[in-house]
């Protein structure tokens, strides 16, 4: 039951802010060399290594906005999605 609740509210939240993302990704394109998404390894409770979602921010002021309002970290409900991260509690496994 937790598990379709999360990915219902996850792709329900990925929905809503794809312009949102849609204009980030175009100013990270814009501004910075290299690729948009970035991964990051980070392990669940089992110890099993997985690649977390972020935006590669810009380092200027379009940056620190960006990470101040944490758009940075809305590609992590892909993780969600996934079933790799949870939205709230212990990481789904």
């Amino acid at each position: 039951m937790k598990r379709i609740f999360e990915f219902s509210v996850a792709l329900l939240l990925l929905l809503c802010s794809a312009p949102a993302l849609l204009v980030c990704a175009l100013v990270i394109r814009l501004t910075v060399s290299g690729p948009v998404l970035i991964t990051r390894q980070h392990k669940d409770t089992q110890g099993k290594s997985f690649d977390v979602y972020y935006f590669q921010m810009p380092p200027n002021f379009i940056g620190r906005w960006l990470r101040r309002v944490s758009i940075d970290t809305l590609p992590q409900l892909i993780n969600v999605l996934r079933g790799e991260m949870s939205l709230i509690g212990p990481p789904l496994v």
